[in-house]
């Protein structure tokens, strides 16, 4: 198996569509493979970027794209979205909330005037352990 050791960088942009969502997860959970996540992990991995990909989602204006931004090395998932032109994010529901302290080791979500991101970390063993 070839293992990430060094750090690597992957953007992938992709319509802000719900039907584009299977892109990142796949791309998400190839790469925690990669880096010797067990599956768990790499499961937790996919819901942090299924949940937080479609808040964003909901705010994009229409034909808005989700650049995402993919970092990865030494047993670490760094992952950061964006879109631009965003109607108001709502406050995520609670249970969301608690799916994303379950499923990563930080994250967040924020909206300001015209765009909103996000951004999360995963860390082999550290998996809904807050950093």
């Amino acid at each position: 198996m070839n293992m990430l050791t060094r750090s690597d960088v992957v953007t992938i942009e992709v319509p802000a569509e719900h039907s584009f969502l299977r892109v990142l997860r796949v791309a998400i959970s190839s790469l925690a493979a990669d880096l010797g996540f067990d599956i768990e992990e790499v499961e937790s991995a996919r819901a942090a970027v299924d949940e937080l990909a479609s808040v964003l989602i909901r705010a994009a204006e229409p034909r808005q794209a989700i650049t995402v931004e993919i970092s990865s090395g030494e047993g670490r998932l760094q992952v950061s979205g964006q879109v631009e032109q965003v109607r108001a994010i709502a406050p995520l529901d609670p249970l969301i909330s608690a799916v994303l302290d379950a499923s990563t080791t930080a994250w967040c979500c924020d909206g300001t005037a015209g765009s909103a991101g996000f951004e999360f970390t995963c860390v082999h063993g550290c998996i809904g352990a807050r950093a």
